[in-house]
């Protein structure tokens, strides 16, 4: 065997201290006999590890045999010094030499299958319990573990690191796999040591299987977090980063660092990997609980296993998460009846749990009956609880059911609950408390919903009043309230304000969350729309990429939270222009929303509906086509025809008629369009504008150029009245196409002219929108009968468009077709 001359885990350790030392126990005279056979055996370290290891049944008898390991609880370290050394000390040899000396060798010492990790701070009979249960699963496993596999005496004995990257990797994957001993569960001691993290990663980057063991306190510790919070798991998760571990020595540190960060894995896919083990661990881990606890008929036992529930559903295990929420229900309900508080809560989260399936109709049903129990309940039945605190469920269960309300496209209805209810908050406890701010919060959001911008600030502002008063200006729920401000800049069109606001909400997540953490996640998402709205696509799509790799980190990519967050880096491609790149992001979020999400999920519908505005940009009509009627099959079964969801697809759908020639189709999709943006209250918004220019193009076409241009002219003084500048290129677009059909070419250039240098600025010369313009100039030039610059400007559009067009996109035919007419023309 060998011992290297630092460390604390798995092959190495850190040096005791001389307190330690001085608790060494005497050696037994059967132990001493068989050391002194061993000490013949006892060599320096070989080029490779020792390859045997030690069974489940010597394990039971040295715990056995030192009855004062468990009694004191002693650390593996203590183990080491009093009773390893101890035993070891006349021959200096290692407890394996001991060991394979005796007569019943062969029932204590095998060929080593499983590598134990773990950290020497740990009690013994803790790393002990794991191993034991090991082998009741794998009866034939045979464990390499340091403490007796070293030769405990051998501390001048030290590797060049070189020996670790080869040698020592080798020997792991010889071994075969891993065990991982955990603890705390929840801020796992090997995660933050450096030479732990070696192991794992050899582990990982050897594809050798790794298992993770918790000592049975800590799984005890593990239902106390869930049972407390459903989101510790997750908090769990966001604590792991491989670049935080230390060794004993810096340059161990820095080596390692050095390595992992060189290897194939480095230290974003070896935190990618660990968390993914770690997750599938403390997923299964969950269930196993939930499993147990869906047994028992207890309040305490329904408790837990709502919150088991809730942090199965955060990691997307919604169908287990709605069977045991259900579980919870059936329990209450056998405890206290139907009209009791607790059968009400147990509705509630049953409803909340249907709207996040997507059902939105189910959830509305089931938390209508919960609030009419909740408002049905006498003393006798709330309890445990007071009059007020079931006023204040009231109130939460109401809000819950305007925003099921919201969620299926009734927003007069949702705002109409909220309004009433306002004043009931007001009644429990006044106006400065969290439930009137929260409440206030869901208000704007409606206002927002029916573009009523000014009350939707009026009730943020309030909010925001409210939690610093309670809070602070640095806490989370404070940060939430300025981010609904945000979203209220966002779709009044004042893009500053927004991205100051979703800044100040970022600084706040980044002091009090860290940059892993799935909060700071959420702000980098809204910071990429607030910079794609002022048409910084640049950093958009920077923001969007770093939100989706720390949901990644957290969750893995199976998550609808990470297909959202591909799709908006799938958006960024697409607004400036990266077709390809946007159609590889999209497709691979397709992959996951298939996976996680049932197919007739509104999301999905959404989805369909990009989709289909890409294929339709990149000129495949027919499966722009496809997507644009999945997207209408999914989305009018979940929401009112004139929900402004609907209105999106209506757009997408003109387009689609529009470049199949369908002018009839088109000329009524956008009609509809337009009048859902106008019955919700957005005829002021930036995205109406864009429909009306999208409409022009088709009336251009159609040749009704008055009703264009009356189009054309009413989407400026949308886009000028929201200081929209980035969008007012379309319009400009547009007029130059009409006053070239129109015969005015000079009128056409200048509008055309105007349009590029808008559109060089705010998405970049090589966008396939640039080259639709310099087409247009082209087109002007040709007309003035200045064939120089035409061709100029044409070869422009040609070389622009092929950088990301296909050469039979529409739009490229049409450029084509330009040049070949230019070049009948003599210069």
């Amino acid at each position: 065997g060998f011992q290297p001359k630092m460390g604390n885990c798995g092959s190495r350790r850190e040096a005791v201290s001389d307190a330690e030392k001085a608790g060494a126990t005497a050696t037994t005279a059967t132990v001493a006999t068989a050391a002194k056979a061993a000490a013949a055996a006892s060599k320096d370290a070989d080029s490779a590890i020792e390859t045997l290891g030690v069974t489940a049944a010597m394990l039971r008898e040295f715990a056995a045999s030192h009855p004062q390991i468990a009694q004191k609880k002693l650390t593996t370290t203590q183990v080491c010094e009093q009773i390893v050394k101890a035993e070891t000390g006349s021959t200096r040899c290692a407890y394996l030499d001991i060991l394979k000396k005796r007569p019943d060798a062969a029932k204590l010492v095998g060929k080593a299958t499983v590598f134990i990790s773990h950290a020497w701070k740990y009690e013994f009979s803790d790393v002990l319990s794991v191993l034991l249960e090991h082998a009741d699963k794998n009866p034939k496993a045979v464990f390499w573990f340091d403490l007796f596999i070293n030769n405990q005496h051998a501390e001048g004995v030290a590797r060049p690191f070189e020996w670790w990257c080869g040698t020592f990797q080798d020997s792991i994957n010889n071994i075969g796999s891993v065990l991982l001993v955990l603890a705390p569960w929840n801020d796992p001691i090997p995660l933050t040591r450096a030479w732990c993290l070696w192991e794992i990663h050899c582990a990982l980057d050897g594809k050798v299987p790794l298992t993770i063991g918790l000592p049975p306190d800590q799984r005890g510790a593990l239902l106390q977090g869930v049972s407390e919070s459903f989101s510790v798991i997750t908090n769990a998760l966001v604590r792991i980063d491989a670049e935080r571990s230390e060794a004993f020595k810096q340059e161990d540190r820095d080596n390692i660092h050095r390595a992992v960060q060189e290897s194939e894995l480095g230290f974003d896919g070896l935190n990618d990997r660990v968390k993914g083990r770690l997750r599938d661990w403390y997923l299964t881990t969950a269930l196993e609980l939930a499993e147990a606890k869906a047994q028992e008929e207890t309040e305490e036992a329904a408790r837990v296993l709502s919150n088991l529930a809730w942090s199965l559903n955060e990691f997307n295990e919604m169908s287990h998460a709605s069977r045991f929420l259900e579980r919870v229900h059936a329990i209450f309900l056998k405890l206290f009846g139907e009209i009791h508080l607790e059968t009400a809560n147990s509705l509630k989260a049953m409803g909340h749990m249907a709207g996040n399936r997507g059902d939105n109709a189910a959830c509305l049903e089931i938390l209508e009956r919960a609030l009419q129990i909740l408002t049905s309940l006498t003393p006798e039945q709330l309890g445990g609880y007071d009059e007020r605190s079931q006023r204040e469920l009231v109130a939460d269960t109401r809000k819950a059911v305007a925003a099921a309300h919201r969620a299926l496209g009734h927003p007069s209805k949702a705002l109409a609950i909220l309004l009433e209810l306002e004043p009931y908050v007001h009644a429990i406890d006044g106006e400065n408390t969290q439930l009137m701010a929260n409440t206030l919060v869901d208000t704007a959001a409606v206002y927002n919903d029916v573009c009523d911008f000014t009350k939707a600030l009026q009730m943020a502002d309030r909010a925001l009043k409210i939690n610093i008063s309670l809070l602070g200006e640095n806490h989370p729920i404070t940060a939430n309230t300025i981010e609904s401000m945000a979203v209220t800049y966002r779709l009044m069109g004042d893009f500053p304000n927004s991205l100051q606001a979703t800044q100040r909400v970022l600084r706040i997540n980044l002091a009090v969350y860290g940059l892993n953490h799935t909060a700071t996640a959420t702000s980098y998402a809204n910071m990429g729309m607030a910079y794609d709205n002022l048409a910084e696509h640049a950093k958009a799509r920077e923001a969007y990429q770093r939100s989706f790799e720390v949901f990644l980190h957290v969750y893995g990519e199976m998550h609808t939270i990470c297909a959202a967050s591909l799709m908006n880096v799938g958006l960024a491609f697409h607004r400036t222009g990266k077709l390809r790149e946007a159609l590889n992001t999209y497709e691979r979020a397709a992959v996951i929303y298939k996976q996680v999400l049932p197919e007739n999920h509104p999301d999905i519908g959404q989805v369909s509906g990009n989709y289909a505005l890409l294929h339709y940009d990149m000129g495949d009509l027919d499966k722009a086509q496809v997507r644009i009627q999945k997207s209408f099959a999914i989305l009018l079964k979940e929401y009112e025809p004139t929900n402004i969801v609907v209105a999106y697809s209506r757009n997408w759908e003109g387009l689609i008629c529009t470049g199949r020639k369908k002018y009839a189709d088109g000329h009524k999709a956008f009609q509809t369009c337009i009048e859902i943006f106008q019955k919700n209250e957005c005829g002021g918004h930036p995205d109406m504008a864009r429909a009306m220019c999208d409409w022009a193009a088709l009336c251009i076409e159609d040749g009704k150029l008055d009703r264009a241009d009356d189009l054309l002219r009413q989407a400026s003084s949308i886009l000028n009245a929201a200081n929209s500048e980035a969008k007012r290129a379309l319009p400009l677009h547009h007029q130059g196409v009409l006053a070239l059909k129109r015969g005015k070419p000079s009128e056409a250039l200048s509008f055309f002219e105007q349009a590029l240098a808008l559109r060089h600025r705010f998405l970049g010369r090589d966008h396939p929108f640039c080259a639709f313009t310099e087409r247009g100039i082209g087109e002007a030039y040709a007309a003035l009968n200045k064939l120089t610059e035409a061709r100029e400007h044409l070869d422009t559009a040609q070389t622009t468009a092929l950088l990301e067009l296909d050469a039979k996109h529409p739009e490229v035919a049409k450029i084509n077709a330009a040049i070949a007419a230019l070049k009948s023309k003599p210069l």
